[in-house]
Order: C-alpha cells, then sequence, then structure tokens
C-alpha cells in the first residue's frame, strides 16, 4: 500500500462515522420528504371532504353523498401515483359533480398563470379579442389548436372540470380553461416545458401559430394590451369592456344604451350617480326605447342597479312592452341573471340575445375557504334562491333569439342590440 492509500484509508476510517450516519440521513430526508408531499395532500382533501359539505347550503341536492365519500377515498388512493396539478383537478373534477355553478375549486398558488389571450365564443366557433402586444397577430383569429390538441377535443376534455348548473354556462366558460396553463399541463394537452403553442386561422384564412409564454395575474397587469375593439372595426358596444357601467343616448334611434359589465359600484363613480346623469339625458332627448347590455355581466351585488329601476318607473313610456330591453349572454350570471329576470317581470323588458348560463331556480350567496397546504380556493354557496316558484327549467328562454356572429362583429354590427332597435312588437 503506497503513502497516499494508506492516507486515504486513514481519513476514511476517521470520516466513516460521520460520513456515513450523514448519508442516511439525507436519504432518510429524502423519503420523508415524498411522504410529506403525500400527507399534506391527504390533509388537504380531508380538509376539503369535510368543511365543503358542512358550509355549503345544500351540497348533496345533485351528486349523492355515498358517491362524493367514494371519490374522495378513490383521490386519497391515488395521490402518490398524480402530479399536484392532477390532483388539483380531481378535486376540480369532483366539485364540478356537484352541479352549483357558483361551487368551484381552483388550481394550487403555484400553477395558477395562463396564456394572455382572451378567447370570445361567436357563433362561428372561438376568437381571440385581447392578447398582449407580444401576440397582437392573432387579434381577430379563431382558434383551431392548442398544442396538438384540436379544439372540440380540447372541450370535450375540459367539459367535466366546469362547474355548472347547464351546457349554456359549461359552454361559455372553456374560454378560460383553454388559456389557464396549469390545466392545460395537468390535462396533458399542454406539454412543452416553457411556453405553449396555439394555432389560429387569421381573418384571411392564413394559418398563425405562436408560441405563448404563459403569465401570473401581476404580470399580466403590467403587460401592454391590445384589444380587437382597437382597430375601430368592432361594434361600439365592445368598447369600454372593463368598465362597469357606461352609456351613451342613439339619436338615430332615439334610444338610451347602458352597458351594465359588473354589479359592483365602481370607486370613482358609484352607480346611482351614472343613472342621474342618464336620465338627465334621456329627458332632453327624443328617447323612446331604453337598453340595457348585460352581456358580458358575470354578477356581483344585485342590489347596485335598483336605482335604475327607480326612475324608469317614473317614466312609463319607457316600460311599456316593447320599449325596454335586456341584451342577455350564455355568459348573464348569478346578480346579473337576477336583474334580467326582475326587469322582465317587473319592467315588461324583452330579452334579446342568447339564453343565459343560470338555472332560474339555484344555489349562489358565496362564499370561500383555502385548503391548508396547496391554498386551493373553494367556492361554495350558501343560499337557495327560487326565482321561478315551482320550475326545475334548465335554462330561461329569450324573447328575440339572436346569435353574435363575428363575421358582422368584425364589421361593426351588433346584431343582438340591432334586434331590440328594430323590433316593432307582434
Amino acid at each position: 500500500m503506497n503513502r497516499i492509500t494508506m492516507k486515504f484509508a486513514g481519513y476514511f476510517k476517521f470520516a466513516a462515522p460521520v460520513v456515513l450516519p450523514l448519508a442516511l440521513l439525507i436519504s432518510a430526508q429524502a423519503q420523508t420528504g415524498e411522504l410529506a408531499r403525500d400527507e399534506r395532500w391527504r390533509e388537504d382533501v380531508r380538509f376539503y371532504a369535510r368543511e365543503l359539505p358542512q358550509r355549503h347550503k345544500n351540497l348533496f341536492f345533485q351528486l349523492p353523498k355515498d358517491e362524493f365519500e367514494r371519490e374522495i377515498k378513490n383521490l386519497e388512493v391515488r395521490i402518490p401515483k398524480l402530479s399536484d396539478g392532477e390532483i388539483a383537478l380531481e378535486l376540480m373534477r369532483i366539485t364540478a359533480r356537484v352541479g352549483d355553478g357558483h361551487t368551484s375549486s381552483s388550481m394550487p398558488e403555484s400553477e395558477q398563470s395562463f396564456f394572455p389571450i382572451r378567447l370570445e365564443r361567436f357563433k362561428e366557433g372561438w376568437f381571440a379579442t385581447q392578447t398582449t402586444t407580444d401576440y397582437e397577430k392573432i387579434l381577430g383569429g379563431q382558434i383551431i389548436k392548442i398544442g396538438d390538441v384540436k379544439v372540440p377535443k380540447a372541450a370535450h376534455l375540459l367539459r367535466g372540470l366546469i362547474s355548472a348548473e347547464n351546457e349554456i354556462v359549461r359552454e361559455s366558460r372553456l374560454g378560460f380553461f383553454f388559456t389557464s396553463a396549469g390545466i392545460l399541463k395537468a390535462k396533458g394537452i399542454w406539454k412543452t416545458a416553457e411556453t405553449g403553442e396555439f394555432t389560429f386561422i387569421g381573418q384571411d384564412g392564413e394559418r398563425i401559430s405562436i408560441d405563448a409564454r404563459p403569465l401570473t395575474g401581476e404580470q399580466y397587469r403590467k403587460a401592454q394590451i391590445r384589444r380587437s375593439s382597437d382597430s375601430g372595426k368592432t361594434p361600439f358596444t365592445a368598447k369600454n369592456t372593463a368598465s362597469n357601467y357606461w352609456f351613451e343616448y342613439l339619436p338615430e334611434a332615439k334610444t338610451l344604451y347602458l352597458a351594465y359589465n359588473k354589479c359592483t359600484n365602481a370607486p370613482e363613480k358609484p352607480f346611482a350617480e351614472l343613472v342621474k346623469e342618464i336620465f338627465a339625458v334621456a329627458d332632453s332627448q327624443p328617447t323612446q326605447k331604453f337598453v340595457v347590455d348585460l352581456r358580458r355581466n358575470g354578477g356581483g351585488n344585485s342590489a347596485v342597479i335598483w336605482s335604475l329601476y327607480g326612475e324608469l318607473k317614473k317614466r312609463p313610456q319607457l316600460i311599456k312592452k316593447g320599449n325596454l330591453f335586456v341584451l342577455v349572454s350564455s355568459r348573464t350570471f348569478s346578480s346579473a341573471f337576477m336583474n334580467a329576470l326582475e326587469m322582465r317581470n317587473t319592467l315588461n323588458a324583452l330579452w334579446v340575445g342568447e339564453a343565459p348560463g343560470q338555472k332560474p331556480n339555484a344555489y349562489g350567496e358565496v362564499r370561500q375557504f383555502q385548503l391548508p397546504n396547496s391554498k386551493i380556493v373553494v367556492q361554495y354557496s350558501t343560499k337557495f334562491w327560487e326565482l321561478m316558484k315551482g320550475s326545475d327549467i334548465a335554462f330561461v328562454p329569450v324573447d328575440v333569439p339572436v346569435q353574435m356572429s363575428f363575421s358582422d362583429y368584425t364589421k361593426g354590427h351588433d346584431q343582438v342590440l340591432q334586434a331590440a332597435l328594430d323590433y316593432k312588437g307582434n
């Protein structure tokens, strides 16, 4: 044995009592870390299974309790074999089975990024109406593929994750799921590491493909946004979509148009203040019709709009049948749906557009809780709203059915509003 070998052997003899236990400790910690991950998820799943039935007004109105419990047990068993995203999707799927459009669960905080593309549904399909400057070439394009998956197949894969009371609202919410990076990745639709490929058919018929990077909410808020309405070729009703509400008088039609996009008071101007401005204009002009646009309104506080009702009632000519119209769509939901129904029942309003995505008798009044480890947010209903006594219809039909086409939209034509302006009665 040479001197170097002897020296190394002596060092190993001295170090072995320290190194071997340290190596074993590191190995044990690694194994414990794996176990800890699974246990954290089990704790979250059990917390979910205990809290949601206790907090929800009536969780098992559609999904039987024994099926819910069986789903939970099966998920617990499969936790070691599932990724974090896949576990979150299973919770989303179980929650969607409840059948309550107000009860849902989110992705974990680490998976809450999305591709900066806003998709809206028209008669022809889904179109990009908003994105960042990096991808503005897709504006006005119809999406046909996400990665290698065609849109109809992607929709089929994602539908079961969407909390809804009917297919109308499930369809309307697909646009969000098409661009959620965490959901697409966990579902196996998005397979690349850094970017997601989206393919569109442009307005000239050419294919457009982009590799988009997902953004967090904060990153998106700081990004430069481009909208299809920036071109000036879309209907005037497509402007100011981020505003809670705004109005415009249409002199040729002798109509007051009100876009009511959120059932929430804007900090800079409460809705009651806007109502004063609305009727100052309406009373100074030859106003024959009044249109309330709820097509982009997903809800909030149903009481915010009430000051409008009072002013309309003071003007009987505006609430004669055929003079007051409410524009509705599959996105008209929750408090916005309640407002639409109130105006129909008490102010003789006619609904124009597509059927809203809510059952008239359904659960709502939302609260939420958070799972302790993943920080998944679970939203649930605390009240049952019976807006049509004794009815179990899945949706309320409109009085004047009109579906918006993208070809007309890009020419500046709003067919839904036009149907209200052209309405002459029976």
